[in-house]
This record gives C-alpha cells, structure tokens and sequence, in this order.
C-alpha cells in the first residue's frame, strides 16, 4: 500500500540517477538514497504515530502473551530466528504495522522514485491485507477461525493517506533540496 504524491520536477530527479550511472560510483548513490530516506522520515514518523494511535473497535488487545515472551527474549543470551518470529507475530496488528513501514529510493533510467509503504513481508502471514482495510476504516474476519461467525471491526479511515497528504510537500521539497544538492556536487 503507498499513496501516490505528484512530484514535479522528477526530471532533476531522472538527471541525478543518469548522471550517477555514468560516474560509476556507488558510494554516491548510497549516500544520496540515504539522505532522501532521511529527508521522507517525518512523513513516515507521522504515519507510524497516526497507525499506533488508531482506536480500533471491536476486540480486545490481547497483548499478555506477547509482553511475557518479550520479557524473556530480554533474557536470552541467544536468541533463535523462531522465537523471534514468534515474538513479531504476537506484536498485535498496530505494532506490527507501524514496525513494516518502510522508505524505499528507486533510481534508474527510466523511473525516479521515493516512497513509504508497508512492506507485507514483515507482517505476519494473517496480516499482510489489513493494513490496506485499516486504511479504509473496516473490515471483517472470522471469530477464532469459525468461519460460520463473523465479526467486523472499525478503525478511523486514512491512518496513511492523511499523513502523506499533510507530510507529502515537506518531503518533497527536503528531496528537490537533496537532489539539486548532488547535482552540483557531480
């Protein structure tokens, strides 16, 4: 799920990414897609904070077991790739979708892109659609598995699309500032 934000200006962007290219160097562009990361980090900080504090409706939160488990990963001198799955799975659907957000800089030839999104693949296997319906303020699901009982559960609508909209101009312009900063760099 990301929120398409109109940039004007990409060719800048598209000039910088050739001109990267041609150079060769990629510590350049490493450090160049880590100041645009840096610079869309108040937007993705909004969405996180907007995600962590919806009032989702309908069940409850059901955090016990995974603030004990937690407590005794604290513990661990080692600690296995399972139980860590474990732990990430137990986190509760707002934790663990503000934990899959994710800024990502593509720059090629033919595309130039900044975006956040939820990566699906941090999120646990039952998870991986319900940050796009907490977006749209419902959705239902069965009780327990019993796919003869259903329940639908509510949430306040555009957790994501509102902080992008509110954040998206600042972003924009911290990346044309980063960019045309570079540009005079090459």
């Amino acid at each position: 799920m990301a929120v398409r934000v109109k940039v004007v200006g990409t060719e800048q962007f598209e000039e910088l990414a050739r001109r990267l290219r041609e150079t060769g160097n990629g510590a350049i562009a490493r450090e160049m897609a880590k100041s645009l990361r840096a610079s869309a980090e108040p937007a993705k900080a909004a969405a996180e904070q907007s995600v962590l504090g919806l009032p989702i409706s309908g069940h409850s939160s059901g955090r016990g077991r995974a603030q004990r488990e937690a407590y005794l990963l604290s513990r661990r001198k080692r600690v296995s790739a399972r139980m860590a799955q474990r732990i990430r799975e137990g986190a509760g659907l707002r934790a663990s979708t503000a934990n899959a957000l994710r800024t990502e800089v593509t720059a090629s030839a033919r595309t130039a892109r900044l975006r956040i999104k939820v990566q699906k693949s941090l999120l646990p296997p039952g998870m991986r659609k319900l940050p796009k319906h907490m977006n749209s303020g419902k959705w239902r699901h069965p009780v327990w598995g019993n796919r003869e009982v259903w329940v639908a559960q509510t949430a306040p609508p555009h957790w994501f699309d509102d902080p992008m909209q509110t954040e998206g101009p600042q972003v924009r312009d911290a990346a044309q500032q980063v960019v045309s900063s570079y540009l005079k760099r090459l």
